[in-house]
């Protein structure tokens, strides 16, 4: 199976990616002209991680003046990396014990969904 990364980037300092457009507008499109070459599934990941990031600095989560580009990204290119982990033999326990290690910059790993999960 073959993964494609689509990135958007812009230079504007307003620049802000329409997720509501691109999903309900573009993503169909896209499933419709790919579907007949084998397209199983579609996904956005940067832009929903970057909403999150912005949440939890709003809610006080995160210190206000948290680069919240900075963190999507790191948090982005760690989930993007997971599958050429496991593609390579990395144990589930090394990955477990990744992700909290990038939770615990969020706060205690303990009080993620991934700790909690552990196990299933």
């Amino acid at each position: 199976m073959e993964t494609v990364f689509v990135i958007y980037r812009s230079n504007a300092e307003d620049f802000r990616f329409d997720h509501d457009y691109f999903v309900s507008e573009h993503l169909p499109l896209v499933r419709k002209a790919w579907e007949q070459y084998g397209l199983v599934s579609s996904t956005v990941t940067h832009s929903r991680v970057l909403d999150r990031v912005q949440e939890a600095i709003a809610e006080s989560s995160l210190q206000p003046g948290t680069d919240a580009n900075a963190i999507a990204g790191l948090i982005h290119g760690f989930l993007m990396g997971l599958s050429t982990q496991a593609r390579e033999g990395v144990s589930a326990d090394t990955t477990q014990r990744s992700a909290d290690a990038l939770l615990a910059l969020w706060g205690q790993p303990e009080d993620t969904d991934v700790a909690a999960n552990r196990g299933r």
